[in-house]
């Protein structure tokens, strides 16, 4: 475990995700813990998927649940759509409760992006 965090993870909600939820080879475009640059600010998301420009940030409670947190998220995905990225956000039981759910809906996105992109 100790392995997964110093490849990036930052909680357990992560590293949940990267080796239950999306561990398939339906994920593997995905890079983890990737920093963008926004203008003149730096960020790192959890999962990108560069092609598609799709961000599935992983939002546990210990570190989302104040209003500063909350307020921080919003401006940086805010940063995140002027630059052409769309964001998914999944939370805990969403990983661990609804783990099918989450990849469809991850894939979706990913799917209508591309398609888009491809002028289809």
């Amino acid at each position: 475990m100790l392995g997964w965090f110093a490849e990036g993870a930052t909680s357990p909600l992560e590293v949940r995700a990267k080796y239950e939820t999306f561990a398939d080879a339906r994920f593997g475009d995905f890079e983890w813990q990737v920093e963008l640059g926004l203008g003149s600010r730096r960020v790192t998301v959890d999962m990108l998927h560069r092609s598609a420009m799709v961000i599935v940030e992983l939002d546990g409670d210990r570190y989302h649940s104040t209003r500063g947190a909350r307020n921080d998220d919003r401006e940086r995905q805010n940063d995140l759509a002027a630059a052409g990225y769309v964001t998914i956000r999944l939370g805990w039981d969403d990983i661990v409760r609804r783990p099918a759910r989450s990849r469809q809906r991850v894939l979706a996105v990913i799917e209508g992006r591309l398609s888009r992109a491809g002028g289809t």
